[in-house]
């Protein structure tokens, strides 16, 4: 499962991935014993995340969340790059 950030969230143990709007979490799995806890891997690191700071993607292998994060960097002025 992939989910796109909605909302900004600063890691406050080791365990936990910070979060930036428009980021793309891949490999995401709800963590039962933590309620309102996701795990998932972004740029590279594995970590615990709160469930309601983003927005589980289509299964469409990712097109989904790809398509909203650019149109989210687009309306940030960021440029990304992308290989695709």
């Amino acid at each position: 499962m992939e989910v796109l950030v909605e909302y900004e969230y600063e890691a406050l143990h080791e365990d936990e991935l910070t979060l930036r709007p428009g980021d793309v979490i891949v490999g995401v799995r709800r963590v039962e014993e933590e309620g309102g806890w996701m795990e998932g891997e972004l740029d590279g690191r594995r970590g615990l995340f709160p469930d309601n700071f983003v927005k589980v993607c289509g299964g469409g292998g990712g097109s989904v969340c790809l398509s909203v994060c650019l149109s989210v960097c687009l309306l940030k002025n960021k440029f990304v790059s992308l290989s695709v």
